[in-house]
């Protein structure tokens, strides 16, 4: 029996390990596995995921340091992406007093040295050594003495520490990188042994900004999608519906928001019920919004258009406070988004994943970039975002239709109802080259690298 230790440092990740297969493989390949995580004072987490061969245990956070924040700073401005030129000139959710002037120091000295990769090596060698592992970190991996260190969230910097500590005491360490937009956000602190992507453009990026070695880079789809493509224990689509009080006669728009980077959801929800309401769609349509809940109370921006005819809001959530992002890891709400897509005709979203969840169900894309019934400034709208890195290779692709106004945003409903079958090629091509290999394996090809690489240190082949 091999032990293997892994990191769950939010509810997201507890539901896209404990409740794909991924850990229910590892535990039916003979494996032990002992979970470092806040749910340890979840009793609900306890409850459901405890077994006796799961041992759940507390995850450790450093404190933040004001040499971390400098070494974090080194990590995001040494790494020039369209996604660090969008931070520096914008910021995240707003412009800072000095936006202008930091973008600029970005454009003059960081952007320059970005081209020298060794400066980024040698801010990790220096974070290693100026900011080690702590002794409480280093004395869980010795006492528990695992074969193998598995991080879920390695650009993290709570994970970076359980990396150096594994590292420290000659562990092998494989990390799961969150989601497909992580690599160009920031360079990692410090890199797993062996590193797990959805496809092709993930790999890509590692190598490009994270500097992997393509050798100890392994695609393995997405595990999360897995239900997408069995569909094991969802409802049909009519039954679904009715649940929401919506006719399944009716088309489905899906609203997904994208929480609190698109604080003006609700106006755009509510020119589409307008569009339905006047009878500028060519078929009888309804909304079905979906919140962002890893924002808290998201779903209360969409009150204006609560209780209007054919609109629901799907308000099925139980946040889980232990969790930074609070997400709820329950099995019935990891079913939850893969029937509000399976039941839906047409996304409508901002710069968000649910274009490439909604892909993977051929469901037509329609990406908004205004704000509403307000006209924000470039650099306040939500427009901006479609400048990241990622999502301008979404955009590359020609799956998604990018709306920038309700003008468009209409012409673009009655076009996906009029032909929901157009783009169809270019939706595969984006499932292809971000999702990879869609075939409901991917937890079983996780469960399998990591199994192999507890048992024997190294990854002999792809699978």
């Amino acid at each position: 029996m091999k032990k293997i230790f892994m990191t769950l440092s939010r509810g997201f990740l507890a539901r896209n390990i404990l409740q794909t297969g991924i850990s229910a493989k590892l535990l039916e390949e003979g494996n032990e596995l002992v979970i470092a995580t806040p749910g340890v004072d979840d009793p609900e987490f306890v409850k459901t995921f405890s077994r006796p061969d799961v041992k759940i245990i507390k995850f450790h956070i450093p404190r933040w340091t004001w040499l971390d924040r400098r070494l974090a700073g080194f990590h995001h401005n040494l790494l020039w992406s369209g996604t660090v030129r969008f931070a520096a000139k914008y910021g995240i959710y707003k412009s800072g007093r000095f936006q202008s002037l930091r973008y600029v120091v970005q454009l003059l000295v960081f952007k320059p040295l970005s081209y020298i990769p060794q400066l980024r090596l040698l801010v990790r060698w220096f974070d290693s050594r100026l900011r080690p592992a702590p002794q409480e970190i280093l004395e869980q991996l010795r006492k528990e003495k695992p074969e193998l260190v598995f991080l879920t969230n390695p650009m993290e910097d709570a994970d970076s520490f359980y990396i150096k500590a594994a590292k420290q005491l000659g562990i092998t360490t494989v990390g799961l990188v969150k989601s497909w937009d992580n690599m160009s956000k920031t360079s990692f602190r410090i890199l797993t042994d062996y590193v797990l992507v959805w496809g092709e453009y993930m790999k890509e990026e590692a190598v490009k900004y994270q500097l992997y070695p393509k050798d100890r880079i392994f695609e393995t789809g997405v595990p999360q999608f897995d239900i997408y493509f069995s569909r094991d224990g969802l409802r049909q689509r009519d039954e679904f519906l009715d649940t929401l009080g919506l006719e399944p006669r009716r088309k489905t728009i899906i609203f997904g928001s994208e929480g609190k980077v698109t604080p003006n959801d609700s106006e755009v929800a509510a020119g589409i019920v307008g569009m339905m309401e006047k009878g500028e769609l060519i078929k009888p349509c309804q909304v079905l919004v979906r919140p962002h809940f890893g924002y808290k109370n998201d779903a209360d921006k969409f009150d204006p258009v609560a209780g209007k005819a054919h609109l629901a809001i799907d308000r099925f959530n139980t946040p889980r406070p232990v969790f930074y992002d609070q997400w709820d890891f329950s099995r019935e709400h990891y079913l939850r988004l893969a029937e509000i897509l399976q039941a839906g005709d047409i996304m409508v979203t901002t710069a968000s994943t649910l274009a490439i969840d909604a892909v993977m169900f051929d469901v037509p894309v329609i990406a908004v970039a205004f704000d509403g019934d307000h006209m924000f400034p470039h650099r306040e709208s939500v427009a901006r975002w479609y400048e990241t890195e990622y999502y301008s290779h979404v955009l590359k692709t020609g799956a998604v239709v990018i709306v920038r106004n309700f003008t468009e945003l209409r012409a673009a409903l009655n076009a996906a109802l009029a032909r929901p079958g157009a783009r169809q090629a270019q939706r595969r091509e984006l499932v292809r080259r971000f999702a990879g290999r869609y075939d409901g394996k991917a937890a079983g090809r996780i469960a399998a690298y990591l199994s192999e690489l507890a048992a024997t240190g190294k990854i002999s082949k792809e699978l």
